[in-house]
């Protein structure tokens, strides 16, 4: 059997508990992130999978306020994998 590669119910923790953390309810949020309220309730409550779209909205709205860190030394760092000073550091000398 294989695992399956989208913990429904690990996002689902992820929504309720930052709805709670702002104290928003299902409509609140609709409102916020554009996707409906049935929607929301499917992937927070019933621990169901998204569509792609519900997944994107609600997984740039976990995103915000989180700072992006280098992925190889989990420096903060605006800028994509690696960070310019890890890119920098492995590059080698011609």
């Amino acid at each position: 059997m294989t695992e399956d590669l989208f913990d429904a119910r690990g996002f689902a923790l992820r929504v309720r508990h930052r709805m709670a953390d702002e104290n928003l309810s299902l409509r609140q949020l609709q409102a916020k992130i554009g996707v409906d309220q049935a929607s929301i309730h499917r992937v927070s409550k019933k621990e169901l999978p998204p569509s792609v779209e519900t997944y994107l909205r609600l997984e740039r709205w976990l995103s915000q306020g989180v700072i992006p860190v280098c992925g190889r030394c989990f420096q903060p760092s605006p800028d994509s994998y690696p960070c310019a000073n890890c890119a920098t550091a492995s590059q080698v000398p011609a």
